[in-house]
């Protein structure tokens, strides 16, 4: 593809760099770590729609508790 000692530059070069070290290793234990992050982002999320949901008429007296 290249002469010989002539170096890859640009776009070539990132995607050579990109697939030797992104692996279905480092990929996985990428996602894993933001496990914990994600997950309590979709918990907090359902808490509030719950909560929202149960003082929806609390101005008017009609709580749903």
């Amino acid at each position: 593809m290249y002469p010989m000692g002539e170096a890859a530059t640009g776009m070539s070069a990132f995607i050579t760099a990109l697939q030797t070290t992104l692996t279905g290793a480092n990929l996985w234990g990428e996602i894993s770590g933001l496990a914990p992050w994600l997950a309590s982002i979709v918990l907090f999320a359902f808490g509030y729609y719950v909560f929202r949901k149960s003082l929806k008429g609390v101005s008017k007296g009609k709580a749903r508790i």
